[in-house]
């Protein structure tokens, strides 16, 4: 048998077809991996109008240097990597319609005009498949303890929907389910975080592809050697590992992660009324996985997520750099799309992650990692809503004589930052602190209440309630004025002990409000602006640069001059008093000014 390294594909019938890998049982020899005589496989194409059932595949591709043959029907052998080799055997067992789809064999790899066409076919491909395997790896020594521990979270959550509807809270308040939560949280918490961590770490829960591979899929099955995992499965394990004393463990961290990310693409499923706003809450799903997920090819920062929202007309292509595609995108959606909010999650004056990026426009975002503070528009989790319109419903003009690695934008110089402070960095993650230590602000201009009810409406994208709080601004105002007046919110404020001793609930959740918001607002600088207007901003502005409104921003930006006047370079969003809503645009659309980013 030979290996034939570049498997010879034979060309797509269309641009609707795809391939699917068809198993031939019991006819071939016995290879490594299988206890019997293997199958062989074939490649079939097929259009996704009328292809017969079959399962799509979603994994952790592995590393490029072990590979393993594929044994084809024809005779010749497909080289695929390790990893897929190992999952085989059990796929094809698991299989229930004798065809699988697999983007490493059932995509040409070495076809970069190919790959780019099927990658936008992707989305078809997850929601016609009649179920998907994820695969998460061999079976290990805390595999079969990883299933008796869904059992209990089964048990749980059968007690909690039958005895109180559903509602943490109640059950919480309740003695079977305080002892419920027992069972789970403190006689096995430790085996339990240890069982749940080594879940989590295995490779596909960092892989970028999996996000849209298993929002897009209909029946997502986990597959773990010859074990089976339902998909509530995985949200399940984050209810034994909330941090019950104030302390977060990292298995925690792992799984609210990923939950979040679920919560964000069902979310963006559910389509917006126009193409901005749908454009919106792609890019905030795009800027938030990127320090959560990892991709080998940097473009697939993106790419990976199109199967999730295609921006119409717009073309998947491989065969560019990376810094081409990622300004090609966002070029797109301000140009095409009008979406020129994506300018303030734009790298600045940051230095790129990776040195592929350094040549990116200030206002290109480097979708590679943490941005390195917390947007006003991007970081925000299970997609806020937004009150703002700091440009007041003025629209983005497209401009047709631009440079590629240009932005022509228009609208207002509107202030200038007049300090600009030491960042902030108490690391305490606690809101009263973060007051206490601002540098150069008038403490008799800006009162505690002003204070959190400017970083509240920062938090909540200007629109107050939006998570369903049960409490008001006022019930929030006279909840912090009483902590200055005697403790500090600290993690012990908010812990859960029993009934007598923890707080209030309303309290307690007005108090992880505060927290919750301390921790986003840390490391920002708040400082009076030129104009005498209180300025929100990151720790990447300097004394003399300018805030302006640009037509088709909902907030302010900061910009930075360069030697050519007519050019300025992005330094980032920014929460200008009296601007959020408007108020600031007193100017006919013809009278505004042109503002080239570069």
């Amino acid at each position: 048998m030979s290996i034939n390294f570049y498997y010879e594909y034979q060309p797509l019938e269309t641009n609707r077809h795809i391939r699917l890998l068809k198993i031939h049982h019991g006819v071939g020899p016995r290879w490594k991996g299988w206890k019997r005589h293997g199958p062989l496989f074939s490649l079939v194409d097929v259009s996704l109008d009328d292809a017969p059932k079959f399962e799509a595949v979603s994994y952790a591709w592995g590393s490029d240097a072990r590979w393993e043959k594929l044994p084809m029907t024809n005779g010749d052998a497909m080289s695929i990597t390790k990893s897929v080799f190992e999952a085989l055997p059990f796929l094809v067992d698991e299989s229930e319609t004798g065809f699988l789809w697999i983007d490493q064999i059932c995509i040409n790899q070495f076809n970069d005009k190919e790959k780019g066409q099927q990658v936008g076919l992707m989305s078809q491909v997850y929601r016609s498949a009649t179920r998907t395997l994820i695969w998460l790896g061999t079976e290990d020594r805390e595999t079969r303890a990883t299933i008796e521990l869904m059992e209990y979270l089964r048990e749980w959550k059968s007690w909690q929907t039958e005895s109180v509807g559903g509602r943490i809270d109640d059950a919480l308040d309740h003695p079977q389910g305080r002892a419920v939560i027992a069972k789970l949280r403190m006689r096995n918490r430790a085996a339990a975080i240890s069982i749940i961590s080594n879940l989590v770490s295995r490779k596909w829960f960092a892989r970028g592809w999996v996000v849209q591979e298993f929002a897009l899929s209909s029946h997502p099955v986990f597959v773990i050697g010859p074990y089976k995992l339902r998909s509530s499965s995985i949200a399940d394990v984050a209810l034994i590992t909330i941090p019950s004393d104030g302390l977060v463990d990292p298995a925690y961290l792992r799984c609210d992660n990923l939950i979040n990310a679920q919560l964000l693409l069902r979310s963006i499923s559910v389509k917006p009324k126009d193409d901005i706003a749908q454009a919106f809450e792609f890019c905030r799903l795009l800027l938030f996985n990127a320090s959560l997920f990892s991709t080998k090819d940097l473009k697939d920062r993106i790419f990976a997520y199109m199967g999730i929202w295609l921006p119409p007309g717009f073309n998947i292509n491989y065969d560019q750099n990376t810094v081409k595609a990622y300004i090609g995108f966002t070029s797109y959606l301000i140009e095409e799309i009008g979406f020129v909010d994506i300018i303030g999650a734009g790298h600045g004056l940051r230095s790129p992650a990776f040195e592929d990026l350094e040549m990116l426009p200030s206002w290109v975002p480097d979708f590679t990692g943490y941005t390195g503070f917390a947007s006003l528009l991007f970081n925000a989790y299970f997609a806020r809503p937004v009150g703002w319109n700091a440009s007041a419903t003025r629209s983005h003009q497209k401009s047709e004589k631009r440079a590629v690695s240009e932005v022509h934008a228009f609208g207002k110089l509107v202030d200038t930052i007049k300090i600009a402070s030491p960042m902030v960095d108490t690391r305490s993650y606690n809101l009263l602190d973060l007051y206490g230590t601002l540098q150069n602000v008038d403490k008799d201009c800006l009162s505690k209440s002003d204070f959190l009810e400017l970083v509240s409406d920062a938090y909540n994208c200007g629109h107050w309630g939006h998570w369903g709080q049960k409490f008001s601004f006022e019930d929030l105002r006279a909840c912090f004025e009483a902590c200055g007046s005697h403790d500090k919110l600290t993690n012990e404020d908010i812990s859960v002990t029993s009934a007598e001793v923890r707080p209030h609930r309303k309290e307690r959740e007005m108090r992880s409000f505060l927290r919750i918001v301390a921790k986003e607002y840390f490391y920002w600088c708040l400082e009076k602006s030129t104009a005498g207007k209180f300025c929100l901003f990151p720790p990447l502005a300097e004394p003399g640069d300018i805030i302006v409104i640009l037509h088709g921003c909902r907030v302010p930006h900061i910009l930075r001059k360069t030697e050519d006047p007519a050019r300025f370079q992005m330094v980032s969003e920014c929460y200008l008093q009296g601007a959020m809503r408007g108020e600031a645009v007193t100017w006919a659309e013809d009278e505004a000014d042109l503002f080239i980013l570069v």
